[in-house]
């Protein structure tokens, strides 16, 4: 398995993502917190409101990406399922 080193996260059932606002004001932005079983991961935007539009394409990045891999969670669910009631043959 080629994983780089750093943080990990196991996502479980119990696991949530939700934004929070963090103010009232414009300079308050909102931020991305995932939390569960490992504690609460924070995504803050950058403190200059001049930068924000960076997070916002780094944003849609991990939106895409987590679209991605829940495609192909999803179709190796099923593939796996096939092969688990004999519907096709497992490759060597």
């Amino acid at each position: 398995m080629n994983v780089r080193d750093g943080l990990s996260w196991v996502v479980g059932p119990w696991d949530e993502v939700e934004v929070t606002e963090t103010g009232s004001t414009p300079r308050c932005p909102p931020v991305l917190e995932l939390s569960g079983g490992p504690g609460v991961l924070t995504l803050w935007p950058p403190t200059d409101p001049r930068r924000w539009m960076e997070c916002v394409v780094f944003l849609r990045q991990l939106r895409d990406c987590a679209e991605d891999l829940a495609t192909l969670l999803e179709n190796r669910a099923a593939e796996m399922r096939r092969v688990s009631n004999g519907d096709v043959e497992e490759e060597a």
